[in-house]
């Protein structure tokens, strides 16, 4: 096996597995997963989205963890726990005069 087969082969050996999560309306249910790092970065995520003003209605929202997705084997396990509700990641900004 050649050096450039033996690198590929040892990526693929390092399994990766991600967090699936999902958002919460409390009027209506679960929006579509997505995938992300960890808890951290999906918190960040939202956090950044509602600061932006991209998410309405945070008051009605909560950020779940739903699962891991296993990117070797596609097989997704249920993981399922509230992280938080949206309006907790909300920055608050000092007014400057």
């Amino acid at each position: 096996m050649d050096e450039h087969c033996a690198k590929n082969d040892e990526r693929r050996n390092k399994t990766m597995k991600y967090g699936l999560y999902s958002i919460r309306d409390v009027m209506i249910g679960f929006q579509s997963p997505w995938v992300s790092l960890n808890d951290g970065t999906a918190t960040r995520t939202v956090r950044n989205a509602l600061n932006k003003g991209d998410i309405e209605n945070s008051k009605d929202l909560q950020l779940f963890k739903i699962g891991i997705f296993d990117d070797e084997t596609a097989e997704i396990t249920q993981d399922f726990k509230k992280l938080c509700d949206v309006e907790q990641l909300r920055e608050v900004k000092d007014d400057v005069l």
